[in-house]
């Protein structure tokens, strides 16, 4: 029997047979009355109480399923008051027939009972609510900014082959929204690094600290192609905007400022240049040439050698096609100075010949386009590259004018600050770039560096933990990894850490392990490691001719590179050739301004130790002074910029000594090694040769073979003999 048929029932006995059907006529008319008041009431109280869930839910950052939930329920809950209101109505009329005034009290307590109803699932879901908010992350609960992340588009081609087409799209729709001043747009390595993982939308979002999502696919057949774009709300998944787009080939910039500029009047910005002059400036006529720039930019990105050689043939096959395409002439340019011979590029190129080659095309392109960031990002590289610090300055800001999220820029920007010892500077640039690019592998390597220069081992710790999770099985985790270990002084840590990722290929990881066999006294193994010998290593076996030949020849070939002249100066100091170093030191900079010009602080004013003790050595006393003087003063910036690592005490210690204050030398080579600074060589450091004889510092050189020793039992090998400590090369 149904809910209805006893219902009907019931109606029927609460009347008397001899009532005849006019009484159960009116009997049912009070009935439908009593219940269109209750449905009424119902009604009422459940607007309510959408309009306070909708606007409390929101307030408390409680999740959408919430207030869904409590719709839903007040939906259900309808029908349910309006059974509840025939049975109790006819309960009360078993037992009491009322009439008249009766049933509207009747009428009247029904409608509470429908208030109890609503009253009891409205509490129930408040306390699902409150149980939500409390449970709901912290982001989800952050009001985010005009922001957005550009998701590769996927390729949805008949062929599949496409690929990198989308991902250019996507990509130079980011490049126009990166143009947007209000518009907070999350890099390409980090929005591009959610391809192919099953993430959600929110999930995204909250890694990337966006509040919108643009994805889309991109369809190629012939010269027709349609692109769909989407742009979601992180929040909750929802579509905010769709559309398709059929257009040829040849249209397919102006699709780009049609996506472009229909975000950014959805999101209520503007995009700078109006968008399509803007896509006008970058455009090519040939689509050929087009897909050929599409191809050849992420072998760039990946700073692979055989991926740059690559990228700079299809690069020279788009110019061959538009000789006028700006991005292309800037990307070409890139890759001519990727190819250098320089210490942070991985060619083999003499750098003047690779800027003969990108100059040109650098200012051709800025011609061309002079709205296009990349050419005057390229430029601060190259400016870097040829340790040109201030021109490199403000090519950089200029780039960043144009894109203010141009990744690349930021990044050289940060270096260039290092490069000028503005540590504190490139740690706060290196954390905005985080909150942009969080993915970006080469932020990610430098954060954890400008840790271990700031002396600050639990973060170098943290960052490099963290670039391992962000990035597993990458070779430069592994290189973070060992420089945190061996720049701490656990060089046995470090040692297995290198040991275990040399298959990896990385060159820097195996320059890494030869730098750590040098501190365990093993330069035999190193030269073994490496395949061919390197200066210090030859110093170190007492190969003093071949190791000043070779570090000659190595600062011939990379006049500008900062690397080969420190080698070199401190080969020819290690050798005892100190007449020659001057020669040089003369021949090279000429006076003390154009020496710091050049080095900078490259390693911590490690550069000048050498040409202070030539000076010492050979008399120019003079000289020595104003050396000592100017070092001071780039030690106490070096200080107060922050700079608190164990190599910075042994420098400060070096300073001292040959300064002949004697007391502050110890002090400073002790908190050296008690902070990790070790180095098997130490007994040869001719700087330290006038405290041979002090007892301090005799107990100094015991305690930094005792604990390379304990490092070496760890790995096994035996301990430093004693002849180690004699005082071989002295002046």
């Amino acid at each position: 029997m149904s809910i209805a048929d006893i219902i009907q029932i019931d109606a029927y006995r609460l009347c008397p047979t001899n009532a005849g059907v006019g009484s159960i006529q009116r009997l049912k008319a009070i009935q439908r009355h009593v219940l269109f008041r209750v449905a009424t009431g119902y009604f009422v109280i459940a607007w309510l109480l959408i309009q306070v869930g909708d606007v409390l839910f929101e307030n408390f950052g409680a999740p959408d399923w919430v207030f869904r939930s409590l719709v839903g329920m007040l939906v259900a809950g309808f029908p349910v008051a309006l059974v509840l209101a025939w049975l109790v109505d006819a309960q009360r009329r078993r037992s009491r027939a009322a009439a008249g005034q009766e049933m509207r009290r009747l009428g009247a307590g029904l409608q509470s009972l429908a208030a109890l109803v609503l009253l009891s699932m409205s509490v129930g879901l408040g306390f699902l609510g409150w149980r939500a908010v409390q449970s709901v992350p912290e982001v989800s609960v952050v009001t985010r900014g005009p922001s957005i992340a550009v998701l590769p588009f996927s390729d949805m081609s008949a062929a599949g082959d496409q690929r990198y087409f989308a991902h250019g799209l996507s990509e130079e729709i980011l490049n126009l929204l990166a143009g947007v001043p209000e518009l907070k747009v999350s890099g390409r390595t980090s929005s591009f690094s959610f391809e192919g993982k099953d993430a959600s939308i929110p999930e995204i979002g909250a890694a990337l600290d966006v509040a919108h999502v643009l994805e889309g696919s991109v369809r190629k057949s012939g010269d027709q192609v349609r692109v769909t774009a989407q742009l979601i709300s992180t929040a909750d998944g929802f579509h905010i905007w769709s559309e398709n787009f059929d257009r040829k080939l040849t249209d397919i910039f102006a699709i780009q400022d049609d996506i472009a500029s229909a975000i950014a009047s959805t999101l209520q910005v503007q995009l700078v240049d109006g968008g399509a002059s803007r896509a006008d400036a970058t455009s090519t006529s040939s689509i050929d040439a087009y897909e050929l720039f599409l191809r050849a930019r992420p072998m760039i990105q990946d700073r692979a050698l055989a991926g740059i050689e690559r990228a700079s043939e299809l690069l020279d096959q788009a110019l061959e096609l538009d000789p006028d395409f700006a991005p292309a002439m800037a990307q070409s340019a890139l890759a001519d100075l990727m190819l250098a011979n320089t210490s942070i590029t991985p060619g083999s190129t003499p750098l003047a010949q690779a800027v003969a080659a990108a100059e040109p095309k650098l200012e051709r392109a800025k011609e061309l386009s002079p709205g296009l960031a990349d050419p005057y990002a390229v430029e601060g590289l190259m400016h870097l590259l040829r340790n040109a610090t201030e021109p490199a300055e403000g090519a950089l800001s200029m780039a960043l004018d144009r894109n203010a999220s141009h990744t690349d820029a930021l990044n050289w920007q940060a270096i260039n600050l290092r490069r000028a010892a503005r540590i504190r500077e490139e740690l706060q640039a290196r954390q905005r770039l985080a909150q942009i690019d969080p993915f970006y592998l080469s932020n990610a390597f430098n954060l954890a560096i400008v840790h271990i220069l700031h002396g600050d081992q639990i973060a170098a710790r943290d960052a490099a933990a963290q670039m391992a999770e962000d990035f597993p099985g990458s070779p430069w985790a592994d290189v973070v990894e060992i420089e945190v270990e061996f720049r701490f002084g656990e060089i046995a840590a470090a040692h297995r850490i290198a040991q275990a990722a040399l298959e990896t290929g990385n060159t820097a990881v195996t320059s890494s392990l030869g730098s750590i066999l040098m501190a365990l006294g093993e330069p035999e193994r190193a030269v073994e490691l490496t395949g061919s010998p390197f200066s210090m290593a030859l110093i170190a076996q007492g190969r003093s001719d071949e190791a000043v030949a070779l570090a000659q020849e190595q600062a011939a070939a990379a006049p500008n590179d900062r690397t080969t002249a420190q080698a070199l100066l401190r080969v020819l100091g290690l050798a005892g050739q100190h007449e020659t170093l001057l020669t040089y030191f003369d021949n090279r900079w000429g006076s003390l301004e154009a020496f710091h010009e050049f080095f900078r602080h490259g390693d911590n004013s490690a550069e000048i130790i050498p040409v202070a003790v030539a000076q010492r050595v050979k008399g120019r006393d003079e000289a020595l002074e104003q050396t000592l003087r100017a070092w001071s003063g780039w030690l106490d910036h070096l200080r107060d910029e922050g700079f608190g690592l164990p190599y910075y005490h042994f420098i400060a210690a070096s300073h001292a000594a040959l300064a002949g204050d004697d007391a502050r030398a110890i002090s400073q080579l002790r908190t050296a090694i008690d902070t990790g600074y070790l180095i098997a060589e130490l007994p040869k450091e001719p700087q330290f040769f006038s405290l041979r004889d002090d007892p301090a510092f005799q107990g100094l050189l015991e305690y930094n073979r005792e604990r390379i020793n304990a490092e070496r039992a760890e790995l096994d090998l035996s301990p430093l003999d004693e002849q180690r400590t004699d005082h071989e090369g002295r002046p």
